[in-house]
């Protein structure tokens, strides 16, 4: 494995997918790194499959070369490294890779490493896509190739030990240090949807055999792992309708636990979307394991796609989306501040050793009757943010949209007369949420700078 850069260049002049938001101003510089070298394919033992239980037996087999990149941000200042470094995969389920972790917590203190670790970020869904990097941007990536994703996990322990504790250090070897001498104390691994499906698969599989990783952070999660061979899913012709019903329904009924004799400490995060199908899987808290659900959040919401536009306009020229406004088809509930919680309660669990409060789960029918709700149409248990503990809509993490668009969930204001009688007064609503975003804070599912933002948007909105 050899790592080098950090790169500039090309057509465009800048790394594909890079933070939009002026990251400098936090203290932060983003730089863009080759990783090469031979990755190796990952098969199950003789005589054993992929179980229930998560506890997968799996054998190394040939390698292959590789040649990706690792696109990192991290503090300048080393006195502002809080020790931890997040590896990122990047999740490719848009035929392009999708980068984010942009919020003021996530840069607060956290290397990030947003690895390249599959063949549609480098190539598309076939080689003629101009979404693919190698495309997008010959003159910089040109030279990346990955053949199929079998290579991934390995490609994804190569990239953690390049930026972990152990990585070699330019005082070392006279190599590359993405890190700038930053000392790495704690590695974690984060994974959002298709790609905490990859981790589920790399905590089951993979992980025992190279103990990477001091922690998971499984992003929306449906409890179903990824192959640990090539997944054609991935590869899909924007006009394969039936590939996309074939890939859509492995994420509506989980079938795969994580294991329970892991190492690491693992934090899966989801919303109410996601609920349903990781149900038949839930598993009980423990000494390694927390799963929060939160009520009323949804796959992707208005804010993702508001991201996803700036990034696209930039990069490809046209937003991804053209109408982002909530209502029925898309919502308005934003979970990136639990999901910061989310990931300092992880961050902090690996440090220290000490898992983190259960916090209460989502109310499941497991009889049929799905997510039990309120008589304004509100998801019962789970985390409640003081929009849903507080609403003036009702939030649910799903809608009746075709393809992909079920994930964005809906949002229906509430009608004056119901407004007003939860709320006489403008003032009422103001201290209830206040006194609801204060609880949040105390039980860990929203951080101080969080829950004081929500709370001045919450004065500033016009209700009355």
């Amino acid at each position: 494995m050899t790592l080098t850069g950090p790169i500039s260049g090309g057509s465009h002049g800048w790394p594909f997918a890079m933070a939009v938001r002026d990251i400098g101003a936090l203290g932060y510089i983003e730089e863009e790194y080759i990783l090469e070298g031979e990755a190796t394919p990952y098969e199950l033992t003789s005589g054993t499959s992929y179980g229930a239980d998560g506890r997968w037996h799996v054998r190394a087999v040939e390698g292959r070369p590789f040649c990706t990149r690792v696109l990192v941000r991290r503090p300048v200042d080393p006195a502002q490294f809080n020790g931890c470094v997040l590896v990122v995969w990047a999740n490719v389920t848009a035929g392009f890779e999708v980068i984010e972790w942009e919020s003021t917590e996530a840069l607060n203190g956290y290397a990030w490493a947003f690895v390249s670790a599959q063949y549609v970020g480098l190539h598309g869904a076939d080689d003629a896509s101009p979404s693919g990097l190698v495309n997008w941007d010959p003159d910089r990536y040109g030279s990346l190739h990955i053949s199929s994703d079998d290579l991934s996990y390995d490609i994804f322990t190569q990239a953690a030990e390049a930026v972990g504790p152990l990585r070699p250090t330019a005082d070392d070897l006279h190599l590359t240090d993405p890190l700038g001498g930053l000392d790495v104390q704690h590695i974690v691994a984060v994974g959002s949807s298709q790609s905490a499906a990859r981790l589920a698969t790399y905590h089951n599989a993979i992980q025992p055999i190279t103990e990477a990783f001091d922690g998971f952070l499984l992003d929306v999660y449906f409890g179903t792992a990824a192959p640990l061979g090539d997944d054609p899913t991935m590869r899909l012709a924007p006009d394969d309708h039936d590939g996309a019903v074939a890939r859509n329904a492995r994420l509506l009924t989980g079938i795969h636990h994580l294991r329970t004799d892991s190492s690491a400490a693992t934090l899966v995060f989801n919303t109410e979307c996601e609920a349903l199908a990781l149900a038949p899987v839930r598993q009980c808290d423990d000494d390694q394991l927390r799963l929060w659900e939160v009520a009323g959040g949804s796959h992707y919401s208005t804010h993702t796609w508001i991201d996803m536009n700036a990034k696209a306009t930039r990069d490809f020229g046209a937003p991804f989306i053209a109408d982002v406004r909530p209502g029925l088809h898309v919502s308005d509930l934003a979970v990136q501040p639990a999901r910061d919680a989310a990931l300092h309660a992880l961050v902090e669990w690996v440090r220290t050793g000490g898992p983190p409060p259960e916090q209460p789960r989502l109310d499941v029918d497991l009889n049929g009757g799905g997510l039990v709700r309120d008589a304004h149409g509100i998801a019962l248990g789970g985390i409640r943010l003081p929009e849903v503990d507080v609403p003036i809509a009702t939030y649910q993490g799903t809608n009746d949209q075709p393809g992909l668009g079920w994930l964005g969930g809906s949002m229906s204001p509430f009608e004056p007369a119901t407004l007003h009688a939860a709320y006489p007064t403008r003032q009422d609503y103001i201290d209830r949420y206040e006194r609801s975003a204060r609880a949040a804070s105390r039980t860990g599912v929203l951080l101080p700078r969080d829950r004081d933002t929500m709370v001045e948007r919450a004065r500033a909105r016009d209700l009355w």
